[in-house]
């Protein structure tokens, strides 16, 4: 049975395995918003980077992180966001400690995270030696969800 808080309650997929909650927009269904908690830092080899066509836009809810740009390097701390072209080789990873990113995501960026999840999970290729991408949103270096998705479960429990 639908009711009106169907069109308007959107519940996210989750993908422990990668550390992510991802909701589609349901008004552009090219877009949509990705949660991660990261614990490793950015890799060293900068041909661990990623590029690919789209464009991300992220804001940290907690901890710090460090956006590596090409050859830039972005400290971004909790409440600050980055938006940039993902055709530009990126990565993104945690400093001094766990942080958590909520990014958004167009459709080209979005794939591009999905074939970088797909290449950790050996699914379109060898994946890297630690078994991670260095791509944010998908196949973050170290991402670990285990806390924060059991949180959310005990949450939504509650609050259901």
């Amino acid at each position: 049975m639908e009711n009106a808080a169907d069109d308007v309650v959107v519940s996210p997929m989750i993908d422990a395995a990668h550390g992510l909650m991802r909701w589609p927009i349901k008004g552009d269904p090219g877009m949509s918003v990705m949660r991660q908690r990261m614990t490793d830092p950015p890799p060293d080899n900068p041909a661990r980077m990623r590029a690919h066509p789209g464009r991300e836009w992220l804001v940290v809810l907690s901890g710090t992180a460090v956006l590596l740009l090409g050859n830039r390097r972005f400290r971004i701390e909790t409440n600050q966001a980055a938006e940039f072209p993902t055709m530009m080789p990126h990565a993104i990873g945690a400093e001094g400690g766990p942080c958590e990113i909520m990014g958004i995501f167009d459709r080209d960026a979005r794939r591009g995270h999905q074939r970088d999840t797909a290449e950790a999970d050996g699914a379109l290729g060898p994946p890297t030696s630690d078994g991670a991408g260095a791509h944010t949103g998908s196949c973050v270096p170290g991402s670990r969800s285990g806390d924060f998705l059991a949180q959310t479960a005990r949450s939504r429990a509650v609050d259901a």
